[in-house]
């Protein structure tokens, strides 16, 4: 994971640059819409928090701080993966619930107790 995290943030950085140009034409330089000015720094942060590995595939749930306007707020992935020969590859990254932050309270109005957000195939806790 640490390897993509790496290769991420190079390739952000690589995307970032390769927008300047279009940047300095149609926006003023303090303008942060459209800017991915807080992307770096929300990727730099993500961090391990656990790793589970069962036969079906393994988990590893991350942590990044995301900054908006009025502070800042954690936001928790979890990456689904699956094994290929030596390595893995990702198969699916789910988000924890905005709403009830991941806990799945089953009075959650948007996660109704499913704690992680994202496609239906891997939404369904093993």
């Amino acid at each position: 994971m640490r390897e993509f995290f790496a290769a991420r943030l190079s390739e952000e950085r690589r995307h970032q640059a390769s927008r300047a140009p279009f940047r300095l034409r149609f926006f003023a330089n303090d303008c942060r819409y459209d800017s991915r000015v807080e992307t770096l720094r929300r990727m730099e942060s993500e961090h391990i928090t656990q790793v589970d590995e069962e036969k079906s595939g393994s988990y590893v749930v991350t942590e990044q701080t995301f900054h908006y306007s009025a502070g800042k707020k954690p936001i928790r992935l979890r990456y689904h993966l699956q094994r290929l020969n030596d390595d893995w590859l990702i198969r699916d990254v789910q988000t924890a619930c905005f709403v009830c932050d991941g806990y799945g309270d089953a009075n959650c109005s948007y996660c109704k107790g499913k704690q992680w957000l994202g496609t239906e195939q891997v939404r369904e806790e093993p």
